[in-house]
């Protein structure tokens, strides 16, 4: 569901959020969404995406609470030779949320490195044993939203989030084995790396570098 209008916006909003979800569970209906951008697999190629154009084919999945950042990311990747094979914009997630949308990346054999742009977690403990058990299987690199006071603020009035504490996080992504990066470009020149090469195996890696 693409439209806004629900959590973000107040109590009004949060009731029809509650009433959506209502109708959704009696008739067995998941939902991404909404005020979410939708989603594209480029392998099938699926684009339900208001976005311009398909995203290079590539082994990079990408889970996002904002909409703005998959269109962001999507037009900065273009020509850049990163390519991915599955998108999500989460949006409220008032079903759908990171937490399964981890799993099921995880578990995707066209993904071989999992990225993800978070505002919050909507359970710490699920959250953690998720991203913990697919860290074990596949990079996972994380650009985490929402730090300071005045990134918090904007998370909260963007998709109804609450960000909470960026040490924390810290901790929880570091405990999970996850490496979390400063910046979309870092995130992304990680992921094209890990994606090209195979992951150490073992206690018999060797490094060679041209850097003292």
């Amino acid at each position: 569901i693409v439209t806004g209008g629900f959590s973000e916006t107040g109590e009004e909003g949060e009731e029809l959020e509650e009433e959506l979800l209502a109708v959704a569970s009696e008739y067995g209906i998941k939902i991404i969404g909404p005020n979410c951008i939708g989603t594209i697999d480029t392998h099938t190629p699926v684009n339900t995406t208001f976005v311009v154009g398909m995203p290079e084919v590539g082994e990079i999945g990408f889970i996002s609470h904002s909409g703005a950042m998959v269109a962001a990311i999507i037009d900065w990747a273009s020509g850049s030779g990163i390519g991915f094979s599955r998108i999500v914009s989460l949006g409220n997630q008032i079903d759908v949320n990171e937490i399964e949308m981890i799993g099921s990346i995880a578990e995707d054999p066209q993904t071989k490195v999992i990225t993800s742009y978070i505002e919050g977690v909507s359970d710490g403990r699920l959250f953690l044993e998720e991203a913990r058990k697919a860290a074990k299987e596949k990079p996972f690199l994380i650009l985490k939203g929402g730090q300071g006071k005045s990134g918090a603020r904007a998370v909260a009035s963007h998709t109804g989030a609450l960000a909470g504490s960026a040490e924390a996080y810290k901790s929880a992504f570091r405990y999970c084995g996850i490496q979390e990066a400063d910046t979309i470009e870092e995130m992304f020149e990680w992921a094209r790396a890990m994606a090209w090469q195979p992951l150490p195996k073992g206690k018999r890696v060797a490094v060679l570098t041209n850097a003292g």
